[in-house]
């Protein structure tokens, strides 16, 4: 039981070991970005440069428009709660497969309190001269969340030579400057892809960092995907997982698929090992979809049997966060944490501190 496995992490600080999470979209529905097959019917989108001016504009002004909402509006209780749960040191991981800016949104407003967040950590070995990643120590020091985006991020464009490179607070519309009136995705200045060294050499074509705009997916991602599934797979400091909103589609007849996760055949391979946990809880439409889909190119449904894995469906029109604010307090004092504060601590640090704009300001706009 889930409750149980917290309980020993608390008992048993001394073993580093911590439970490790993951985040689908399903934790929380403005997570759930558009794809552009869906803002550009019949077209077949692999690459923008591929595309038209028109079509890259709609697609950018969607994903800033996003962008923008998830930067500054609440985030989901889901994800105070994590951070209060990593203040308890239960938690020390989050692989996030979604793209919003919510994290990066509570560190920079230093929303976390006593806990440091640290998003894309990276060793001694991990790349360099690039903001994308922050210097953590792995497994964390105890007060460390580390938080992995193995998808890439709205609060980021990528250049046509893939140097990344951080957006402002602010909408951006490059495409409408002086200097470049015809062609959007093009930035009227040159960018210097190491510092000291000299630019680039030209203005460079770019987009959002998102596995779905680049023409080799997720290859790019490799090194954060490769981080991520290290961490999790590591007996040594992972107690357990906890799977939330994670659909995890995975086709074995269609390995190359650009829409499998890579993260599936590793949370089957942990499971086989027998040494992790895995426990799974799914929003009923999440459920209601895989079924339709097909069950048995998701994650539960591969999973399903397996010894140590747990799976939960949630009832009709229960949030994630709902649930475990309530599997909290009831297992509080088998878990040996006192939770029942942090609703009233979230809604002071977070609400009441008017650190985020509320979640109903902004309004569905058009492309």
């Amino acid at each position: 039981m889930l409750a149980e496995l917290m309980a020993n992490i608390i008992r048993d600080r001394a073993s580093r070991k911590t439970l490790k999470v993951i985040l689908g979209d399903g934790y929380d529905p403005t997570t759930e970005l558009t794809h552009p097959l869906n803002i550009l019917p019949s077209v077949t989108v692999t690459y923008p440069l591929v595309l038209t001016s028109t079509q890259r504009r709609t697609i950018w002004r969607r994903y800033e428009y996003i962008r923008v909402k998830t930067s500054n509006q609440l985030p989901d209780l889901l994800l105070y709660y994590l951070i209060r749960l990593a203040e308890e040191g239960i938690i020390s991981t989050v692989v996030t497969t979604n793209y919003d800016c919510y994290w990066s949104s509570i560190k920079a407003r230093n929303a976390s309190s006593g806990v440091k967040i640290v998003i894309n950590p990276i060793g001694a070995a991990g790349p360099a001269d690039d903001s994308y990643y922050e210097s953590g120590t792995i497994p964390p020091l105890p007060g460390t969340l580390l938080v992995h985006t193995i998808h890439g991020r709205l609060d980021f464009i990528r250049f046509n030579c893939q140097y990344r490179w951080p957006l402002p607070e602010f909408v951006t519309d490059f495409y409408h400057s002086d200097l470049v009136r015809s062609e959007p995705f093009v930035t009227p200045f040159q960018h210097w892809c190491r510092p000291g060294r000299d630019p680039c050499g030209k203005t460079d074509s770019y987009w959002h960092d998102l596995d779905w705009l680049n023409d080799d997916n997720r290859d790019r991602y490799a090194y954060e995907i490769g981080t991520a599934c290290d961490s999790l797979a590591d007996s040594a400091t992972t107690a357990g997982i906890l799977v939330i909103g994670f659909s995890g589609y995975y086709d074995d007849k269609d390995i190359h698929s650009r829409y499998n996760e890579e993260i599936v055949p590793v949370l089957e391979r942990i499971l086989d090992d027998g040494k992790i946990p895995v426990y799974v809880v799914h929003t009923k439409n999440q459920w209601d979809r895989m079924v339709t889909n097909g069950l048995s190119n998701y994650l539960a449904g591969r999973i399903r049997g397996k010894p140590n894995a747990h799976i939960e469906r949630l009832l009709p029109s229960e949030q994630v966060s709902a649930w475990l604010s309530r599997y909290l307090e009831k297992h509080h004092k088998l878990i040996g944490i006192s939770p029942s504060g942090w609703k009233l601590r979230h809604r002071c640090e977070w609400y009441k501190s008017k650190m985020f704009v509320k979640r109903d300001f902004f309004r569905p706009g058009t492309p």
